[in-house]
């Protein structure tokens, strides 16, 4: 996939059980992160093979998500192959539930990358259904040749409310969700697509609390 622009990211933010929501730095410029602020790069995600360069919008503000704005439905980690190309993914379905004069403007996933990748990257999705969104980050494929190591990841809105544009995150406090542990525990499904499959994180993994906490 073609790189568009790097951002500058930091991390700080997360879900919905503080009765408040909490205005936060700005995750996506500045440092304070152990990785040296590493830029990342947008792109618009709209499944394994179909992944464009994109723009992520200027925000007036960045809140954590106190208030049930997002939450995470599902996350999937996918493979395909035929005749000797190789595709591997992460697909995430977030549900935004429509809140008393917001706009939806973007709907997305932040992926943090190992320290040896240049960019971490920030994708945004595709609403496929009212107020349902799909996401997700490519991991490989053999055409055109490309490979992404994604250590953990988090989620946000961008609104528009009352003439500012803000951003809300779920991220468990600023440290993300870790892909790793995410799919330690036994999937809570397995569908088949032919030439691999998609293994769906158990129900009970921490990156579905604000689920269990708002639907």
């Amino acid at each position: 996939m073609t790189r568009l622009a790097l951002i500058p990211f930091a991390l700080g933010f997360v879900a919905c059980t503080e009765a408040t929501s909490t205005e936060i730095a700005d995750p996506l410029a500045g440092g304070g992160k152990a990785d040296g602020a590493k830029a990342a790069a947008a792109f618009r995600w709209e499944g394994p093979t179909n992944v464009f360069p994109a723009e992520l919008g200027s925000v007036d503000a960045n809140y954590n998500a106190n208030h049930c704005e997002l939450w995470l439905n599902g996350l999937g980690s996918g493979t395909f192959s035929n005749g000797g190309h190789t595709t591997s993914w992460l697909e995430a379905y977030i549900s935004v539930p429509p809140q008393a004069g917001d706009e939806v403007l973007a709907v997305g996933m932040f992926a943090r990358t190992a320290e040896d990748e240049e960019f971490h990257l920030a994708m945004l999705g595709q609403e496929i259904e009212p107020d349902y969104w799909r996401t997700g980050v490519t991991l490989s494929r053999t055409t055109p040749a490309e490979t992404h190591d994604v250590i953990d990841a988090a989620f946000f809105v961008d609104v528009e409310r009352d003439g500012e544009v803000l951003r809300f995150w779920q991220s468990r406090r600023g440290e993300n969700f870790s892909i790793s542990e995410t799919f330690a525990l036994p999937p809570s499904d397995v569908v088949s697509n032919g030439g691999g499959a998609v293994r769906y994180a158990n129900s009970g993994a921490g990156v579905f609390d604000q689920k269990r906490a708002c639907d």
